[in-house]
């Protein structure tokens, strides 16, 4: 029977997540968790059990958006986390779903993140390109897989004195968080804030389901990254640098001892994210790595008014350029402020 549930308190979630096909990390009850106790997300995910797995399972998060009023999300900051159907018949129960719960909830409309439109015609709100590298060749086949360039940035990390760790400690969140500071005022964005990784390392990392890679150099670190996982599949989330890492090319450095890592603990494929496609820099960084690129499509469907809408893309402008030029501390307290209406 199909019903709303909330993974962190449904016995056997964890269980039943495991034996189906098609999830993900960011379909864990941990995920969930770390949202809903960083930004006050409630879940509510449509599921129905069969034969010891999920037959239909929707992630969403209700949320109160700046605009939009009350909506469902599937998942807030999230790069992709397309819901799981075990057939056309399971589409169909899902649609339902979805169309009599927005009366009783108050939702003006349901996003999801990845797979299908679900309905015919269905219009993506936006697209982004994903990367996916097969790690299962083992290490000196991947290594070959990559582009020149990216091997000689490796190597050329490695006789510049840069060193990589893996780390799982609190303390390594928090020489983290303060590059992803530096990082996220470049871009003229506010930060995540603090307690969101915090709650990523007491709920995933402490748990044995993610890690960092910290790059150091003369005793001072220069870039970071954090990569999530569960079963054979693992993602890279978040990278942070200091403007000195770019010479030393620490960050292929950071992503090549993840991708390491993500091998020594059983994962198999790795997700690089989602990446807008006008962004040459970051696509170029990705496309070294050897691995497949897709698209990735968002779905909005209005629930009143039983439409496809579209986003429109978010571009640098005056805001990005006023925080840019923001000291770090301010837009610290802007993102805390923000976070939780902007899922």
């Amino acid at each position: 029977m199909l019903s709303f549930s909330n993974p962190i308190s449904l016995p056997g979630y964890e269980a039943l997540l495991a034996s189906t096909p098609g999830a993900c990390f960011f379909h864990s009850a941990a995920w969930a968790r770390v949202l809903s106790e960083s930004y006050g997300f409630r879940p509510r995910y449509l599921a129905r059990a069969e034969a010891g797995r999920f037959g239909l399972l929707m992630p969403l998060m209700e949320t109160v958006g700046l605009l939009w009023g009350k909506k469902a999300v599937g998942l807030p900051f999230t790069d992709e986390c397309a819901p799981v159907l075990s057939n056309g018949q399971a589409r169909e129960e899902l649609i339902q779903g979805l169309v009599s719960s927005a009366r009783s909830f108050g939702w003006r409309s349901v996003e999801w993140r990845g797979g299908e439109g679900l309905l015919d015609g269905a219009v993506p709100a936006q697209s982004y390109l994903g990367h996916r590298v097969e790690l299962g060749i083992g290490e000196e086949r991947l290594f070959s897989s990559f582009r020149e360039s990216t091997r000689r940035n490796v190597a050329k990390a490695v006789r510049q004195g840069v060193e990589a760790k893996v780390e799982t400690g609190l303390g390594a969140i928090g020489v983290f968080h303060k590059l992803q500071c530096l990082t996220r005022k470049r871009h003229g964005l506010p930060p995540q804030p603090l307690r969101f990784f915090r709650k990523l390392w007491e709920h995933v990392v402490s748990a044995g389901r993610g890690f960092l890679v910290m790059a150091y150099h003369r005793g001072e670190a220069v870039s970071g990254a954090v990569f999530l996982h569960m079963g054979p599949g693992a993602v890279f989330k978040y990278g942070a640098s200091s403007p000195a890492a770019q010479p030393l090319r620490a960050n292929n450095l950071v992503m090549w001892e993840g991708m390491r890592e993500c091998i020594r603990r059983g994962c198999s494929l790795l997700s690089l994210g989602r990446t807008e496609p006008g962004n040459s820099g970051l696509l170029q960084f990705k496309r070294g790595w050897g691995g497949i690129e897709e698209p990735i499509n968002y779905y909005r469907y209005d629930l009143r008014d039983r439409l496809f809408t579209r986003l429109t893309p978010r571009e640098r402008g005056w805001h990005t350029m006023i925080m840019g030029r923001l000291p770090v501390p301010v837009l610290r307290l802007l993102g805390a402020v923000l976070y939780p209406r902007m899922g």
